[in-house]
């Protein structure tokens, strides 16, 4: 995946039901619109199929190839057209694959769970420089996780939940790049997180301010392991904020096995003793420890 990879790139404003174009110039046959950047105007709906035809049967002949237990029958759903509206103008992802489409045009991946059917809405679409999709080469529902997750390829361009979490996301640490080990950790901590705390809005203000001071001038680090095995050091630093109020800031890291070096995956500031307590485990080190390993 893309290391540029950020929520706030797409966007899906567009109504489902214009998603092909029909223009009737005066004294001309009608075309069918789907990309006139592109050249891919056409004369009539079965020309347009026929150019999209090859696509849309490599689609669903790897799709079959997969033998999906758990596929949900398209045909059983009754409001099938309003679900595929709903993923298309709010997915709770969208990934661009450029090495599935034909020529420059790449194909979007529109991913959404749909609660009330416990399945996931899968959607390859062709969109236009205008963040439009304009033509479904191939879409499914399933409840079978392994196969959702064959089609988050490519660069991840639109994340609904990385987007609910702009407020926290610092240049430099992994959960600005929508890394998904840190957005799970940050989004456990929020979890936690009481509701009388330090409000969202002062994440990044403090973020830059104290950051960098935390993870210079440690009060405590600790050390400890996550339940797949990663190495998490925590730097917390006692603060002063506004009017002097007193609040604790912490930087979670995960140390790579083979060169020791820190990788930043978030950071927060806080006034609770309890929630700061969960960043309490592991290994109490020294500052002078985690120098000597960084510098390795």
């Amino acid at each position: 995946m893309s290391n540029d990879k950020k929520s706030k790139v797409f966007r899906t404003k567009v109504l489902a039901k214009q998603r092909v174009k029909v223009a009737r110039p005066k004294g001309k046959v009608k075309q069918i619109i789907v990309d006139s950047d592109l050249g891919l105007v056409f004369k009539s709906e079965d020309e347009m199929l026929k150019h999209f035809a090859p696509l849309v049967s490599k689609f669903e002949a790897e799709y079959q190839a997969k033998n999906d237990t758990h596929e949900v029958d398209l045909n059983q759903i009754s409001n099938l057209e309003t679900i595929l509206n709903d993923t298309l103008d709010a997915p709770d992802e969208v990934w661009k694959d450029d090495s599935s489409g034909v020529g420059s045009a790449p194909v979007f991946i529109f991913i959404r769970k749909l609660i009330d059917l416990k399945a996931t809405h899968v959607v390859l679409a062709h969109v236009t420089q205008s963040d439009e999709p304009r033509f479904i080469y191939y879409q499914l529902i399933s409840a079978n996780p392994l196969v959702i997750e064959g089609y988050r390829k490519g660069d991840l361009v639109y994340d609904q939940i990385l987007e609910q979490l702009e407020y926290a996301m610092i240049d430099g640490d992994a959960l600005s790049e929508g890394d998904f080990m840190a957005v799970g950790l940050f989004k456990s901590m929020v979890t936690l997180r009481s509701d009388q705390d330090i409000a969202n809005d002062k994440f990044i203000s403090y973020g830059l301010k104290f950051r960098e001071a935390t993870i210079q001038e440690a009060d405590e680090i600790w050390r400890s392991l996550d339940s797949s095995g990663n190495v998490l050091v925590t730097f917390i630093k006692e603060c002063q904020g506004e009017g002097g109020a007193e609040f604790h800031y912490v930087v979670v890291t995960q140390q790579e096995a083979d060169t020791g070096v820190h990788v930043l995956l978030f950071s927060f500031p806080t006034h609770d003793e309890h929630l700061l307590d969960r960043y309490r485990l592991g290994e109490n080190l020294h500052a002078e420890e985690v120098e000597q390993e960084s510098s390795h």
